[in-house]
This record gives C-alpha cells, structure tokens and sequence, in this order.
C-alpha cells in the first residue's frame, strides 16, 4: 500500500505532519479530515529519503552513513551539554551535514521542534532514518531531563556497533574481490580465448582430450546460451529477493545460516554481542525492560533471535525474570543465562549486558580474523585449480598437436 507524508493543521491551528499509509491519495485525505485535521500538504513518499531509505533502497544499503549518524549524534550531545538550547543545537548542526537524506529529515525535525514538539517525536516521523533505539532512548532522556548524557550514551553505542560491522565488511571485502576477480578470468577465457583454440582444434582428426572437450562444450553452451543463464540468474536472485522477504522465508534463511559449521557460529555471536549491547545501552538510559526487549526485538536482523525475545517477554511478562526466560533458548549458552541472573539480582544488569557483548564482540573478532586467515587460502586454491583446468585443457592438444594431426 502506497504511503504518504503530510503536513495538516489541526482544530486549533497547530501544524503537525507525519506519513501514513492509504490506498490512494483521496482516500489519505479523507482520513486525515475524519481526524479533523486541514491538510496543506500531501504527496506520495517517492522523493529523495525515500529513494535511499525506503522500499526503493537497495539490499543492505543504509539510508544514512552510520559514521555520520554517530557524528550527529555526538554533536547534538556537546551542544545541549553545553546548555545551547536545543532548536539552536538544531540549527547549527543541521548546516554541517553532508548526506542530502539526513539534512532533509533534520531540517524537519528543527521545524517541528521549533513549534513546540518534543524531539523524540520529531524523529519518529522519519522511521527510516532515525532506528526505534535511537527514538527510544531520546524520549527517555527528554523525560527525565538527562538528553545530554543518553545522547552520549547513544552516540558510543552506535560507534561501537558501526566498528564491529566495519571490522565484518573489510574482513569480507578480500574475499569478494578475490571471487570477482576469479569471474572476470573465467568470462575472459571462456568467451575470448576458448573459441579461438575451438577453430583450430576443429580440422583435427584424431579426438581431443577429455578436459579438452569438457572445455569446448562449457564454452560452446555459455556463448549460445549465456544470455539465458543470466536471465534465469537474474530471475532466481528477484525471486530469492522476495522470499526472504516473506516470514517463511526469513526465517527459513536464518535457520540454514545458522546451521552453516563456521558461519553460523560467528552469525550467533554476533547477534549476542548486538542484543547485549543494545539491551545495556537501553537498560542503562533509563528505558523499561519490556519496552526495552520490544526495542532490540525490531533492531535484530536474525528472525530465530526475534522468536526468542518473544518467548523471553512473555516470560517477563508473567513476572519471571528474563534469566529464566533463556533456559530453554538453544541460541544463548549458559553464561549469558548465568551473568544476566547475576546482573539481575545483583541490580546492575546493564553492566553485565555491556560485559557479555564485550566478550563476544571479542570472540566474533578473533572468529572472523582466523575464517580469514583459512579462506583466503582455500579460495585461492579453488581459483587455481579452475584456471589451471583451463589451462591445461587448453595446451593437452597443443603438447600433443603432432598425433593429433
């Protein structure tokens, strides 16, 4: 269903805005005046924050940079510390952000700040901007008058998580290339150099070798059908796309990866080391346990840890602690089970989160620096073993040119 963002004024002639969903954009005018609200504005969500946050965004994309959302963060921070009020912390920021997408929404966010709305609910118009953490933990801190200090709080949070990605993707980034580049080898030869060798092989008598004819037939079948297997490539990734999209298919996906023998163990440890240290920087602003779980619940990116946080709420909820709402949770071992009972009966609860994401933030370290020290020499074998067939499919019948002719 198509959405769109607004901007109205209400009985009293207040100016609000937000986005809603609705089937056309009669049909969202007709709501918003049932709510008796006048609206002087209203257009279809196609512009550029969504193009870049939204449902047009591309797979694993951000709408924003983390680095600069921790920079406007911490700055915001220093700035309402200082005792600058808040519009003007606002109004200075909001000319030092480079990202387009970002200085749009803040510049909503000033406007609606400066007619009276509190900050948290100015950021929760831009959902796809601004993570329900972030909103969460703003509105805490606006409550209890301590905003200075959860903006602190947030910003090393963020800058911690962006770290630990960032150690993820360029421990990753070797690999990839070596693959891309092994492609690209693969598409020259066969596309290039194979047909040249295929006319002339093609006035000899005797038969070729087996790698020979192996290699000519895989040549063959890529340059008259190779613009059909792209397609069904293409296809098969739309189509793949859209299951996972689907819950089925979610959570399919998240139980095979975490069956994977070396993947699924670093998947697992990075989602405790999230959930920890989401929970703790929730946990020591200020926020609820329950709205804290249902927080982290909507930041996990693995469907089986979303499943256990619903078991873990539920069990909070009928007044158990959420140490025994782990012991029945195949995903966390026992000593997050056993230093969440410690921290919950000791009173510091947060401290033991932040100590449980600090050891396996470390573990998920060393775990990606030895999967790497072991595939980057596996994958190198596997990339010379195909261009070494190649190879040597290609130079048997010229070794061997005087039987063959």
């Amino acid at each position: 269903m198509p959405e769109f963002m607004y901007r109205a004024l209400d009985a009293a002639g207040a100016r609000m805005g937000g986005t809603m969903s609705a089937a056309s954009r009669a049909t969202a005018m007709n709501d918003l005046a049932a709510q008796g609200l006048f609206v002087t504005r209203i257009a279809e969500t196609k512009g550029e924050e969504d193009r870049a946050g939204g449902k047009w965004r591309l797979p694993f994309v951000s709408a924003v940079p983390q680095s600069e959302m921790v920079l406007l963060i911490r700055r915001l921070a220093t700035l309402v510390g200082s005792g600058i009020p808040l519009v003007e912390s606002l109004k200075a920021i909001a000319g030092q952000i480079e990202s387009p997408v970002l200085r749009h929404a803040m510049g909503d966010v000033k406007e609606d700040v400066q007619q009276g709305q509190g900050l948290s609910h100015a950021l929760s118009k831009h959902p796809r901007i601004f993570s329900q953490m972030t909103i969460s933990m703003v509105r805490v801190g606006e409550t209890g008058g301590i905003l200075p200090l959860v903006l602190e709080q947030l910003a090393d949070f963020t800058e911690r998580d962006r770290e630990i990605r960032g150690e993820v993707k360029t421990a990753l980034a070797y690999p990839c290339l070596v693959l891309a580049l092994a492609a690209a080898v693969v598409v020259f030869l066969m596309t290039a150099i194979v047909p040249k060798l295929e006319a002339l092989f093609s006035g000899m008598r005797a038969s070729l070798p087996v790698p020979t004819v192996m290699l000519l037939a895989m040549s063959s079948f890529a340059q008259r059908h190779g613009w059909l297997c792209l397609l069904a490539l293409l296809a098969g990734g739309v189509g793949t796309t859209y299951w996972l999209r689907t819950e089925r298919g979610a959570a399919a996906y998240d139980r095979a990866r975490l069956r994977i023998p070396v993947l699924g163990n670093l998947i697992r440890r990075t989602a405790i080391a999230r959930f920890s240290r989401s929970l703790g920087a929730l946990v020591r602003g200020g926020v609820p346990l329950m709205e804290a779980l249902d927080v982290v619940k909507h930041i996990m990116s693995s469907n089986t840890m979303t499943q256990a946080i619903d078991r873990m709420q539920a069990c909070v909820r009928r007044g158990d602690s959420m140490a025994r709402g782990l012991e029945n949770e195949a995903l966390f071992p026992d000593m997050v089970r056993f230093m969440i009972s410690s921290g919950e009966e000791s009173g510091h609860l947060d401290d033991m989160l932040f100590r449980i994401a600090d050891v396996y933030e470390m573990e998920t370290r060393n775990a990606v620096r030895v999967a790497i020290n072991l595939l980057a020499p596996l994958m190198i074998l596997m990339v010379a073993a195909v261009v070494g067939f190649i190879a040597v499919a290609m130079l048997l019948p010229i070794f061997q040119i005087n039987t063959l002719l």
